[in-house]
């Protein structure tokens, strides 16, 4: 059941008291600009740092963005203060990293190594693994503060460019309880969302929490808010590859503010699934770790999730559209990286398989597997820190998952017959 807490229901009263929450929080495209601009002190916004890639400007992309926010979403107050917020600070971050990246311009040698990319839908157990696999002392995961300030918190030191805050890796106290009011919130708008996903700023974070600041393909702002119109646009355009230059660059600003030894990134995002092939084109040493489950139970929790995700800033979300949109895009990405695989775009020891139950039944038994698959060190004792881990974080820690796949208009016995060839090319244990 879609309901806000009292705080947030009274706090959205304020909108309809004055007849609309546009009235009392702005989305103006060019005044976040503006006011980016002389918070930082800085103009540049780098449309053309990453080259020549697709067919439309950073900027572009951004006013398309906001204006499918401010126009399709009804996002209300809360929404709009939070949608105001979240864009401040990414533009204040593309300004500040454009600056960073004319300072340092051997950022761009950076070399980014067979990086490992945890895929797979939502719900399958990639959330989990993620966080185990970033235990892991050889492997490296963007944290959730970092991916909100990679150059650190906006102070007085920043407004003219300089780097501030302490080197990527090593946490600022200051970052991370700012990250909190972009993390933790969400749960507090909508509690049982922290049943589905747990957001914290000192937690791995997914990648689409930072390509959020390349408009141009990021599916972070499709995730939060209903904008056809933006979806419409995106997809009269082929800039997939924008997204990965941008993703390659942020991970080399972090590599190199942190300085050596130098590890392997570990990676995760739900649009990964669907950007095989962009990937392969920017890492094409990339290892996969794809995660596998019932699809029965995995489409329902997942389009449960999205509607929650779209209820923490509008009040318009209606939970029937999720099921149809999850079961169909999901089976399409699912055949067409099965179709990678068989025709050699993926190569097989390149990408390692874990099976939801496997993973829970014995952790370590499963992730040996993946290791052995794909040549990396087990290192000594990892063993121990994933059993530590797993008893400090145990299933089901903030309560139950609790949805009615038809209210999310889903019928099993129709998932399991759009699935069947998934299924049956992993071997996939039905629960």
């Amino acid at each position: 059941m879609l309901e806000h807490p009292d705080w947030v229901r009274r706090l959205n009263l304020f909108g309809h008291v004055v007849g609309g929450s546009e009235h009392l929080v702005s989305l103006d495209p060019s005044e976040l600009l503006a006011t980016a601009r002389a918070v930082t002190g800085l103009d540049d916004l780098g449309d053309d740092d990453l080259g020549s890639l697709g067919t439309a400007g950073w900027e572009e992309a951004y006013r398309v963005v906001l204006g499918a926010i401010d126009s399709d979403a009804a996002a209300h107050l809360l929404g709009r203060l939070m949608t105001r917020a979240e864009m401040l600070r990414v533009i204040q971050t593309r300004l500040r990293l454009v600056e960073h990246w004319k300072r340092f311009p051997e950022i761009v040698d950076e070399p980014i190594e067979a990086p490992v990319f945890v895929i797979g839908p939502p719900r399958t157990g990639t959330s989990i693994l993620f966080e185990l696999l970033a235990r892991d002392p050889a492997l490296r995961a963007p944290i959730a503060w970092e991916t909100h300030y990679p150059l650190g918190p906006l102070t007085a030191g920043a407004l003219a460019g300089a780097p501030a805050g302490s080197p990527a890796g090593v946490p600022s106290l200051a970052a991370v309880e700012l990250a909190e009011c972009e993390q933790e919130l969400w749960a507090d708008v909508h509690p049982p969302f922290r049943t589905m996903h747990e957001l914290a700023s000192d937690l791995p974070a997914e990648c689409v929490h930072f390509t959020a600041l390349e408009f141009r393909a990021s599916m972070y702002w499709s995730m939060c808010y209903s904008i056809p119109t933006y979806d419409t646009w995106a997809r009269g355009r082929d800039l997939a590859a924008v997204q990965y230059r941008f993703h390659r660059r942020f991970l080399q600003t972090l590599q190199h503010r942190a300085g050596a030894p130098r590890r392997r990134w570990l990676l995760k995002s739900p649009g990964h699934l669907a950007n095989v092939e962009c990937i392969l084109a920017e890492y094409p040493d990339a290892r996969f770790v794809h995660t596998h489950r019932d699809p029965t139970k995995f489409v329902a929790s997942v389009a449960n999730m999205m509607a929650a995700t779209r209820f923490i800033r509008s009040d318009v979300v209606d939970p029937l559209a999720f099921g149809p949109a999850m079961a169909l895009g999901f089976r399409y990405m699912l055949e067409h990286v099965i179709a990678l695989r068989e025709n050699g775009t993926i190569a097989a020891d390149h990408i390692a398989d874990i099976h939801f139950r496997d993973l829970m039944a014995d952790p370590i038994a499963a992730i040996e597997d993946v290791y052995e698959h794909l040549e990396l060190p087990f290192a000594p004792g990892f063993d121990r820190i994933i059993l530590s881990y797993l008893a400090e974080k145990p299933k089901d820690k903030f309560g139950k998952h609790q949805y009615d796949p038809a209210a999310l208009d889903i019928d099993d016995t129709q998932i399991r017959l759009d699935f069947d060839k998934y299924v049956a090319r992993y071997d996939i244990a039905l629960e």
